[in-house]
């Protein structure tokens, strides 16, 4: 194996181990780094395979907590957003698709870092909002999360609960951007390719992250991944510009 895959692999198991831990953040994670790696129109793609897949492991192991109710309006908010933001990755070009989510790092752990959610909760009614800016980053840079955790933050929802509902809202909106890769033609053999031999270190590293799960510190283990978001997407932006 030549040392770029030892790199892909790597950060994939460094990912799943994350996404094992908070149930979450795999997406986050992958991106950045593989953006550095492998070309952007390839990485979106696998990293939404990743994050499916871990979706889907942690769905089955978290389904007793799952609400659906709370899943549904994001779910339809979601759903143009994906459609518009695979359209926007077939026709933009790398340098944009660099800068944006970049971007969109910067601003999540800047929001996480200094600001402190309400626990009053969130009207209903912005889970379609969400649900939409969710679907749109996820389409075109597969990163769905930011949007929706923003929404869930200030929730007075037991925490299992939280993370259940953000499997499931995960799984279907990547299983419909995954479709629509695949349809569109953004998923092609080669992200298989790569996907498939990585399986077995996904599922070590959600089993590592999941035995920790609940054993770290949740405070300073949210601003530890924060910083290293930002880190990361600040590492992006400035890869654009050159």
């Amino acid at each position: 194996m030549s040392f770029e895959y030892f790199l892909i692999y790597t950060i994939l198991l460094l990912a799943c181990f994350l996404h094992g831990v908070t149930g979450f953040g795999s997406a986050l994670v992958a991106l950045p780094l593989l953006a550095m790696i492998l070309d952007v129109k390839t990485a979106i793609p696998l990293v939404v395979l990743v994050a499916g897949t871990m979706n889907f492991v942690l769905l089955i192991q978290l389904w007793p907590h799952v609400r659906w109710d709370r899943v549904r309006p994001l779910l339809i908010g979601a759903l143009p957003g994906i459609l518009l933001g695979v359209l926007f990755l077939k026709r933009v070009d790398e340098t944009s698709i660099r800068l944006v989510p970049g971007a969109v790092l910067v601003v999540y752990a800047a929001y996480g870092l200094l600001f402190r959610p309400s626990a009053r909760g969130v009207p209903e009614v912005w889970a379609y909002l969400f649900g939409f800016l969710a679907g749109g980053l996820g389409g075109a840079f597969s990163i769905i999360g930011p949007p929706v955790v923003a929404y869930v933050s200030p929730q007075p929802w037991d925490k299992h609960e939280v993370k259940a509902m953000l499997q499931g809202f995960f799984f279907l909106a990547g299983a419909l951007v995954i479709g629509l890769y695949v349809y569109m033609g953004v998923a092609t053999l080669d992200v298989f390719f790569l996907y498939l031999p990585g399986l077995p270190l996904l599922f070590l590293g959600w089993w590592l992250g999941s035995n920790l799960y609940g054993r770290i510190p949740e405070a300073f283990y949210r601003k530890a991944v924060l910083a290293l978001l930002g880190c990361m997407g600040v590492a992006m932006v400035w890869q654009a510009g050159l």
